[in-house]
């Protein structure tokens, strides 16, 4: 090919070219499976789906070899419909060389090779517009979104299938579809699957309002409108997209005015370019995600895997009735977008694993630890690649009513060193260490029932107020992370705060965990928890009591 695509870089044409190197056919055979198998639903449904939404104006993005869109046609004819002039876009060129085919003698067909980001119509020019099995293959898919939006007439129609994570149905369909996902996204025709509230939030910023959205398999089928009586978008995307920032700056404005004099104007506009990471959306990851959002923060990483249940609701910002049984991370994605509909969210939706740390701390500027207080191995490799990123971690915790908070920046004192976390400790020796290092003094022993906290079972109380202060401090500490790093108290300082007692309490544990008084209490209490574990019903296996709440 030797023409350039408006917006490719010489880098992505190359890359276009190579993740599109077959003849359109074999595309076609492929397809089939990878409906059947990853998508998990049929061609007679994405048909009928489809075929609903062709106007007498019509828009096809990403047509591909024209395939599909032949079929739905076909039925449209065949259901008596008419087709009037339709326009085709696609950034593959050997994929459009099958299109320019099929559709060689039909007239009112236009192809053309461009970037859904970079539509060459004026505006307010199509009535109808259709994805097909593609918006998951944007490399930009909001700036699509808005150039889409710009391209519709008010009141016209888009509809669009994007690919989930395989979530649901049995093990084994999971797997196969993971299992193709994974060599889409590395061959480059995949850019990557979505969460249903993900997407949903991204239609919605880009102006539409959502009529629609069903789940087939492991795609979401959607049918959103541009609302009537706008020709171009209330608070997304203007009349080019370069002036689409213009808009989301006057959101900002309107949105963010009350954190301005508190906050400087500089900072708002730091924390709006930032990118926090937020694993796990529990008690406190929960409040994070909320209270980094309403901060103006434009950005976040959030990863969970749990779904919300009965056991949640005194604490967790997403529990309610309406959502237990829910994914916690489909809810809170769905709460923050609703806060900030410019919010860029990429979710994790198996949370941090060992296989996805670097790609969850890529191009994060700090990170909030929202992790299960006995998650103790997932969050010391957490903290280990963070440091070798040179990406601030802010850790607040839960005691009692109160909270303990402490800050490991890249050029401070390691969580290892704090901690004293060493290679070969078992995972109670691991959380006596970081339960004993979060809160030094631990105040609320003076009133908290320590026989409530079971560290088998994972379980130990924890107030929703408590877990409000913990978003309260550590959005604070992350504000200071970003704007000011030179005014960072980072570990061995420590600060805990309960205001039952009505005590303040801040200093620096010279040694972390490794002074010989505090690794003789920890020896102390190990050997304490281990007895209580074999005293207890069921032997070794029984529960084991700790007085630490879990967050």
């Amino acid at each position: 090919m030797d023409h350039a695509i408006e917006g490719f870089v010489p880098e992505k044409r190359a890359a276009l070219d190579r993740a599109y190197d077959s003849p359109s056919w074999w595309y076609d055979v492929r397809g089939f499976f990878i409906l059947t198998f990853s998508y998990n639903s049929s061609l007679w449904r994405q048909i009928r789906f489809f075929e609903k939404n062709v106007s007498d104006r019509h828009l096809e993005v990403a047509i591909g070899s024209g395939t599909l869109l032949s079929m739905i046609l076909a039925w449209h004819r065949l259901r008596g419909g008419r087709v009037g002039q339709l326009t085709g876009v696609d950034y593959a060129a050997p994929m459009l060389a099958g299109a320019r085919r099929r559709f060689k003698d039909n007239p009112r067909v236009r192809l053309e090779e461009r970037d859904v980001a970079h539509l060459n119509d004026p505006d307010n020019t199509y009535r109808s517009a259709n994805i097909a099995n593609a918006i998951h293959c944007f490399p930009d898919v909001d700036a699509g979104l808005r150039e889409i939006f710009r391209v519709l007439r008010p009141g016209g129609e888009l509809r669009f299938n994007a690919l989930l994570y395989p979530t649901r149905g049995p093990r084994f369909l999971r797997a196969i579809a993971a299992r193709i996902n994974r060599w889409g996204m590395k061959k480059g025709i995949l850019h990557r699957p979505y969460l249903a509230a993900d997407i949903l939030g991204r239609a919605r910023a880009a102006g539409f309002t959502v009529d629609t959205a069903e789940r087939a398999g492991h795609s979401l089928e959607v049918v959103a409108r541009k609302p009537v009586g706008l020709s171009i978008p209330s608070t997304v995307a203007g009349r080019s997209p370069e002036a689409a920032p213009m808009e989301a700056d006057r959101f900002f404005r309107e949105a963010f005015q009350r954190n301005e004099g508190i906050l400087s104007l500089d900072t708002m506009k730091r924390l709006r370019g930032a990118c926090v990471a937020v694993p796990g959306l529990g008690g406190v990851g929960g409040q994070h995600a909320l209270s980094l959002t309403r901060l103006g923060v434009g950005r976040l990483k959030v990863a969970d895997m749990d779904q919300f249940e009965w056991a949640n609701l005194n604490r967790q910002a997403g529990a309610n009735a309406r959502t237990i049984g829910r994914n916690k991370i489909d809810v809170m994605i769905e709460q923050a977008t609703a806060i900030n509909p410019h919010l860029r969210v990429e979710a994790f939706p198996n949370g941090v694993t060992e296989g996805n740390m670097d790609e969850f701390l890529a191009g994060a500027d700090a990170v909030v630890d929202g992790l299960d207080g006995f998650c103790v191995r997932v969050r010391r490799r957490l903290f280990q690649a963070a440091r070798a990123r040179g990406i601030p971690v802010v850790t607040a915790g839960p005691m009692g009513y109160g909270v303990s908070m402490l800050v490991f920046t890249p050029d401070g004192m390691s969580a290892d060193d704090y901690f004293d976390w060493r290679d070969g400790m078992s995972d109670l020796e691991l959380l006596i260490a970081f339960f004993a290092g979060l809160s030094p003094t631990l105040p609320h022993l003076r009133y908290m029932d320590p026989t409530r906290v079971d560290l088998v079972a994972h379980r130990g109380p924890s107030l929703n107020s408590a877990c409000l202060l913990c978003a309260g401090l550590a959005a604070t500490e992350i504000v200071r992370c970003l704007t000011e790093p030179d005014r960072v108290h980072p570990a061995p300082h420590y600060m805990t705060y309960d205001p039952y007692l009505r005590t303040f309490d801040q200093g620096r544990l010279w040694w972390g965990n490794r002074s010989p008084w505090r690794r003789l209490g920890r020896w102390w209490a190990y050997r304490r928890l281990e007895s209580s574990r074999a005293a207890a019903p069921g032997g070794p296996e029984g529960g084991v009591v700790a007085p630490i709440d879990k967050k």
